[in-house]
């Protein structure tokens, strides 16, 4: 059994994973926490399954950008009863240097609540699997590889120790602005709780071509380009998850696995980066996976994601046989284009959306 549901993380990302032999051992894994709205949806989740089951082998904040970190925030401020994870990976400021904003303050919240968890449940478990530093690709060598309870691998791709510097003299630069010393919670917390305010998304005109070779510039986001990217192994599936990563630091990261050099590496499910970006989906990127499902989380507020070129990019590049499904986890203005069943033939892919509008959306690999 191998499942994974995108939550409802508004225009962030909330990945919660499944796996095991049975129905009767399930193992978890969460990456991000989306924003702060989804944090209560989130707590709400964990505590729908029975109080002996809140276990999470792997817990994972890809970047401090806030829809994938807020909702952490929120979840820490009130940890369902019986919640533990065994593993919880996230860069903070002090992992920004690895030889030792948009979200600099709710990294330092988290990264205040995590240390005391770890005091009040007598063990260590953050950034434990690399020895306490941070959780990246190392500058030479193999990849990290952590096998977790229950069997699956996963494989750290990034990012690299130049992206941490630079999001380090980001950070440094948002603190100062917000008065803020590392480890002032009380500061933190008053900064938590300023209003934020959005601004919906627009509808393009979808053709597909003149969209997936439209100029390309890719993200230069310091919180981005620090995203922690992940390939997740098991029952012989492998599942990309890129957090909001640039795509040449995810093509870097998969040129080091052996095996695939100048082919297509197989995928069996891809959580496209920072929710179908124009400036994060490259032609280059699709070019080389061949894959029959793409994840894109997001309602499309604040950013009006995902962008036409980024789904476009998909399309135009995906093998020219291969039939892929797209799914979303909202149904929205702005991606229901994609729903076009004449796009859909056109172009050979399923668009598959929540049922009843619901927000939030699942599949499972055994079915």
């Amino acid at each position: 059994m191998f499942r994974i549901e995108m939550l409802p993380a508004e225009y962030g990302d909330c990945l919660w994973i499944e796996y095991g032999p049975t129905e009767d051992e399930i193992h978890r894994v969460l990456i991000d926490g989306g924003t702060n709205a989804c944090g209560k949806k989130l707590h709400k989740r964990i505590t729908s399954i029975p109080k002996k089951e809140r276990r999470f082998d792997l817990v994972v904040v890809t970047h401090i950008d806030s829809d994938h970190i807020d909702g952490m925030v929120e979840l820490m401020q009130d940890i369902p009863p019986g919640l533990e994870f065994s593993h919880f990976w996230f860069n903070a400021y002090e992992h920004t240097r690895p030889e030792g904003f948009l979200g600099a303050v709710q990294g330092e919240y988290l990264a205040v609540e995590l240390l005391a968890l770890e005091e009040k449940w007598k063990r260590t478990f953050w950034n434990e699997s690399f020895g306490r530093k941070a959780a990246m690709i190392p500058d030479k060598g193999d990849p990290v590889q952590v096998e977790l309870e229950g069997g699956m691998r996963m494989t750290i791709l990034g990012p690299t120790s130049a992206g941490l510097r630079k999001l380090r003299k980001e950070w440094d630069e948002v603190m100062e602005e917000a008065h803020i010393k590392p480890g002032d919670i009380e500061a933190v917390l008053k900064k938590l709780r300023e209003d934020r305010r959005f601004r919906p998304g627009w509808l393009g005109k979808p053709d597909i071509e003149q969209l997936a070779d439209s100029d390309f510039q890719e993200d230069k986001s310091p919180a981005n380009g620090s995203s922690i990217i992940l390939l997740a192994e098991y029952d012989e599936k492998k599942v990309l998850f890129a957090g909001d990563a640039f795509p040449g630091n995810i093509l870097a990261g998969l040129k080091r696995i052996s095996g695939y050099e100048g082919k297509r590496i197989p995928l069996d499910a891809f959580k496209i980066p920072h929710h179908g970006s124009k400036n994060n989906n490259s032609n280059d990127l699709f070019m080389a996976v061949d894959c029959p499902r793409f994840l894109i989380s997001t309602n499309g507020d604040k950013f009006g994601h995902p962008d036409d070129e980024g789904i476009a990019r998909i399309l135009y590049n995906k093998r020219k046989s291969r039939e892929i499904n797209l799914y979303f986890n909202y149904v929205t203005e702005i991606n229901e284009l994609w729903a076009d069943i004449k796009i859909q033939t056109d172009h050979n892919y399923i668009a598959v959306y929540p049922k009843d509008k619901r927000a939030g959306i699942s599949f499972d690999f055994s079915h």
